[in-house]
């Protein structure tokens, strides 16, 4: 019966790195959204999952209501990692507890997740300038451009003013939803090229505008 129970749990064990580095489901490739400036990602994974908090300034969150909530919307649709583990009869648990262990163990370790893991989005201080270097310094110096920082210990959504910050979230948002969650430790960094953003629409070419 025990050498039955280790087996199934070394069959799970490679199912899970399966699922994990199964990259043609989850590439570094960022979804069309479209595509920043300059992105650059490790072949280091992290596990964004429902339990995730976004800290941010009251004041942005009044701004931009809607998408705070997106972003929160998403974060909701994606699975409670922190809180799940392998469930088993109470019984094989004390028959095999090193077994069990090891196997949490490995788990926790291949899905990368933290607890208390937290996106933290605010706009650019005199104090982050100081410590800011090259292309991130360079790219933060634009109006409306953001930076999104993926680390084991945190995102950091940091734009240079508000409306940065609006684009980050919302960049942010859909990598997260494309990738179920799953995301890479790096940086993206982006930037509008003109001042004012204009859609021009020749309506004339779809037939004359009606004036009553």
């Amino acid at each position: 019966m025990i050498i039955l129970i280790t087996r199934i749990f070394i069959v799970l064990f490679f199912c899970a790195i399966g699922l994990v580095f199964k990259e043609d489901v989850f590439s570094k490739e960022l979804p069309r959204i479209p595509k920043p400036k300059k992105a650059s990602f490790s072949n280091m994974s992290i596990f964004v999952d429902a339990e995730t908090k976004v800290i941010a300034a009251e004041e942005l969150k009044k701004q931009f209501p809607d998408a705070f909530q997106s972003l929160e919307n998403v974060l909701k649709e994606l699975p409670s990692i922190t809180k799940n583990s392998s469930t088993a009869d109470e019984s094989l648990k004390k028959q095999l507890p090193d077994v069990f262990q090891s196997f949490e163990n490995v788990l926790k370790g291949l899905l990368s997740v933290k607890k208390n893991y937290s996106i933290i989005v605010k706009i650019l201080s005199n104090e982050d300038k100081s410590l800011l270097k090259g292309d991130i310094a360079s790219a933060l110096l634009h109006r409306e451009a953001y930076w999104i920082d993926i680390s084991k210990e945190s995102i950091k959504v940091i734009g240079t003013d508000s409306f940065g910050v609006l684009c980050g979230i919302t960049t942010l948002e859909k990598i997260l939803h494309e990738r179920k969650g799953k995301v890479y430790q790096g940086s993206v960094l982006d930037w509008p090229d003109h001042r004012i953003r204009a859609l021009h629409l020749v309506l004339s070419r779809w037939g004359s505008i009606p004036t009553s």
